[in-house]
This record gives structure tokens, C-alpha cells and sequence, in this order.
């Protein structure tokens, strides 16, 4: 096998335990969706989600001596997680974070991934942007 663990739990990650609502792609392309109101490429309807406090999750799940490598791209969801995991200090637990930025679509974030890349870079935390 493999060294590493994945899970995969159908909710949506937030800052949260309850309830997230996505809207829905419209496009022929069906991508995805957002919970960013005024994206342009999810214009349909909201469709409510289950979701999960992220923070909660990593501390329950992981130890110090375990390696941990993030994918976030959470469609806009990001922003709130990160805050989250500084002000509960889950961010100790985490090695590396890969990360889509959905700034584009709030402009008052748009300062936002840079500030928390120089954060991260200062905790030793590595930050790739994707996409």
C-alpha cells in the first residue's frame, strides 16, 4: 500500500458544522458551483450542502508526526477556513497547502492570498497556487 491516507467525506468544508449553500453552474460545461453569489459562471439556483467545520476535522484526525498536505479549492470557502485554522491553531498540524484563490469574485479579499502566503511562508508552511 500506500504510505500516505486520504479521506473522502461527502460534505462541504467551512468554517462551519450545518449547512452551506452552493449555486449552481448553468453553463453547458456543468463545472461545478460557488458560494459566491456574484460569480459569473453560477448563475442557477442555491442548492443547500451539509457541511463540516474543516478545523474540527484535522484536529480529530491528525497527529503532529503525520505529514500534511492540503488541497483547497473550496470555491470561496478559502478564506473563511484559513482564518479559522489560525485563530484555533490547527495550521500547526499542516505541512504544506496547495490552494485555488477565488479573490476574483470579492474584491475586499483581493489582498488577501498574498497576506496569508507571507504568513504561511513565515510558519515554514510551503503555499502552491493553483489555477
Amino acid at each position: 500500500g500506500y504510505p500516505w491516507r486520504i479521506d473522502v467525506i461527502p460534505v462541504a468544508v467551512t468554517d462551519f458544522d450545518g449547512v452551506v449553500y452552493f449555486k449552481t453552474d448553468t453553463r453547458n460545461v456543468k463545472t461545478g458551483g460557488s458560494i459566491i453569489a456574484a460569480t459569473p459562471h453560477a448563475t442557477g439556483d442555491f442548492v443547500p450542502v451539509p457541511s463540516a467545520r474543516f478545523t474540527d476535522f484535522l484536529q480529530r484526525t491528525v497527529n503532529q508526526e503525520d505529514y500534511v498536505s492540503l488541497k483547497i479549492d473550496v470555491e470561496g470557502a478559502e478564506f473563511a477556513i484559513l482564518e479559522d485554522m489560525m485563530k484555533q491553531g490547527s495550521y500547526k498540524l499542516v505541512d504544506e497547502i496547495y490552494v485555488e484563490w477565488h479573490h476574483r469574485f470579492v474584491r475586499e479579499k483581493a489582498k488577501l492570498p498574498a497576506a496569508y502566503k507571507e504568513i504561511f511562508d513565515a510558519l515554514g508552511i510551503s503555499v502552491v497556487i493553483i489555477a
